[in-house]
């Protein structure tokens, strides 16, 4: 879900209210990139909605990008890109960094932590060719079932790799909400039906009140 529209606004996948007259409320959900039921993305585009939760830098452009454009951290130590997704169940999953990183005065490694734990503290994403030409770095973990959040880590001062997407696969994940602990839909009330408006799916909730 990504935003709330009409009788009530917000982005929050929660919502209460009491409906002392009719309401007319309506969820707008986009649309995330799903390969398939086993491989999700996560684009440089997506919202704190939508499994991308921070990152402290900027979206650059670059025409190697699947998107044209990247997240480029700020050169100091302690930059951050920050993910949540959420797996339904204890296994290995693979992680999948597409990045580009050329510059000869680069740094080619990131910090990886998982929830509060440092998965690796010097992660490969070695030089690519060119500034345009991009790599994968892949990593298998072991997640317990229930939300996770992901970060890479600057570990030096200097530029170090632009970061197109992460991919995740393995047993259905899927991306989880930011600032929610969970994304379980509470709310009763009538529902009209699912459209598409602009590409993005909507739906329509008619509260009636008492």
């Amino acid at each position: 879900m990504q935003t709330w529209s009409g009788d009530t606004t917000g982005t929050d996948p929660t919502i209460t209210f009491t409906a002392t007259v009719n309401k007319s409320i309506t969820a707008n959900f986009q649309l995330i990139p799903v390969l398939n039921s086993n491989l999700i993305r996560i684009e440089d585009t997506a919202t704190s909605i939508n499994g991308l939760c921070s990152y402290t830098g900027a979206i650059s452009t670059n025409t190697g990008a699947n998107n044209g454009r990247v997240i480029n951290l700020t050169n100091s130590i302690g930059r951050t890109v920050n993910w949540k997704i959420n797996v339904p169940s204890d296994g290995f999953y693979t992680l999948n960094w597409r990045y580009v990183n050329s510059s000869a005065s680069n740094t080619y490694a990131m910090k990886l932590m998982i929830d509060t734990s440092i998965i690796n503290s010097n992660l490969a994403f070695p030089r690519t060719t060119s500034s345009t030409t991009f790599s994968n770095t892949i990593l298998s973990v072991f997640l317990n079932a229930g939300i996770h959040n992901i970060k890479l880590e600057s570990i030096t001062a200097s530029a170090t790799a632009d970061i197109d997407w992460l991919e995740i696969s393995g047993n259905r994940p899927t991306v989880a909400n930011c600032s929610a602990v969970n994304a379980i839909f509470q709310i009763k009330c009538f529902l009209e039906g699912l459209y598409i408006s602009n590409g993005i799916m909507k739906t329509t909730f008619i509260v009636t009140g008492k």
